[in-house]
């Protein structure tokens, strides 16, 4: 799909609940009768998955198996056959994220996140790391999104952000109202009161930028890979940037966001 009509669904995305339903409907399993290009979907139900109706988040493996961040659980698809794996409590699940290494990461709902590991008869465990927080650090809702990268996996609440990396927990943002996108191997965070800031190897660049991109003047956004070196932003008032990473002296954190209108 052309990185307009990815961002385009993002947008949406942030504009729209955040949750999925997989309700019941009408199962397309072949071709017949249907014009040239239409997709072919299949809808399940609850009757299908075992599961409950609400589902948040959703990713997949290198092997293509899916996994839902169910109300219910972790729900697994390989393609044929439903699974449903509780966490601890047996708590809402809602966030799910695979990393290369094939291990799934959750967040739930009362302050709970963590993994899921094989035990040597190849049962799923889960294992928690709100465990591994600091008693000061519990006091957060629940994670929204997990992004894995190689200098650790970031948990994002509305206000907190923990990194899970070498064997420990950590805190490496307190904003208020963050939005968080994976780029690469970088991750970009939006907020009310701390506006663009670059996430790297556990480190946070504040990037400044035109004060044309206030939150007052675009609404939310939603960040995407255009080119090397080029992000596509879209906002939800403002149409569409293309934002380049330069480095500035004037600048606190020595980059810089160079924005130019897309044009549309």
């Amino acid at each position: 799909m052309h990185k307009i009509g990815l961002l385009v669904l993002g947008w949406l995305a942030i504009l729209c609940p955040q949750w999925v339903y997989a309700g019941s409907g009408l199962s397309v399993s072949g071709g017949e009768n249907l014009p040239p290009g239409t997709p072919l979907i299949q809808n399940f139900n609850t009757s299908d998955f075992g599961a409950a109706p609400q589902n948040w988040d959703i990713a997949q493996d290198s092997r293509g198996v899916m996994y839902f961040a169910n109300a219910s659980g972790l729900l697994m698809f390989d393609g044929t056959t439903w699974k449903l794996i509780s966490n601890k409590d047996k708590l809402m699940t809602r966030s799910v994220a695979v990393d290369k290494n094939g291990v799934v990461y959750v967040g739930a709902m009362a302050r709970e996140f963590g993994y899921f590991a094989s035990d040597q008869e190849g049962n799923w465990v889960y294992q928690s790391l709100t465990a591994k927080l600091k008693k000061q650090d519990r006091n957060f809702a629940d994670i929204w999104s997990i992004h894995p990268t190689s200098h650790g996996v970031y948990f994002m609440t509305y206000r907190l952000i923990f990194r899970w990396h070498a064997g420990k927990v950590e805190v490496v943002s307190n904003q208020h109202d963050i939005q968080a996108f994976s780029v690469g191997d970088d991750i970009y965070l939006y907020s009310v009161d701390g506006g663009i800031t670059l996430l790297r190897d556990g480190k946070l660049f504040r990037l400044y930028y035109s004060e044309d991109m206030a939150i007052e003047k675009v609404g939310r956004l939603v960040i995407t890979s255009y080119e090397k070196n080029t992000l596509l932003i879209g906002t939800q008032k403002s149409g569409f940037y293309l934002g380049r990473i330069e480095a500035s002296k004037n600048a606190q954190t020595g980059l810089k966001l160079s924005l130019e209108k897309f044009p549309t």
